[in-house]
């Protein structure tokens, strides 16, 4: 869940509330989404990504290029518990309508089953 509604972050969020996802808000940058996520719940033991602390701050800026074919999507991760410095990386999504997509059907209550037994 993204808040777009002009909230700020809470000042802290108790430890039992936190999950893997965080609290994101999110605003408009003239044509560009700007995503700020924290408060996440500690991941020790990590995923694909590697761990990550509580402390994590991931902030994401969506912009559809000119002919709307394309988004450029760029992130920067601070975690000072894991990673010694910030880490940047801008990558574009292609809109690709020549790929038959399978139907995908996710619970996400399910899905959120797999990554820890007391999420």
């Amino acid at each position: 869940m993204i808040h777009m509604d002009g909230r700020r972050h809470p000042e802290s969020i108790p430890d039992d509330d936190k999950t893997w996802t965080g609290h994101s808000i999110g605003h408009w940058d003239g044509g560009t989404l700007v995503i700020d996520t924290r408060h996440f719940r500690d991941h020790p033991e990590g995923n694909s990504a590697g761990p990550s602390g509580s402390e994590k701050h991931l902030v994401e800026r969506y912009t559809l290029n000119e002919d709307g074919t394309g988004i450029s999507i760029d992130f920067t991760l601070e975690d000072t518990e894991y990673l010694t410095s910030s880490v940047s990386h801008t990558y574009e999504w292609q809109h690709s309508p020549h790929i038959t997509r399978l139907p995908h059907s996710c619970d996400p209550e399910s899905a959120f089953g797999y990554l820890a037994e007391d999420q």
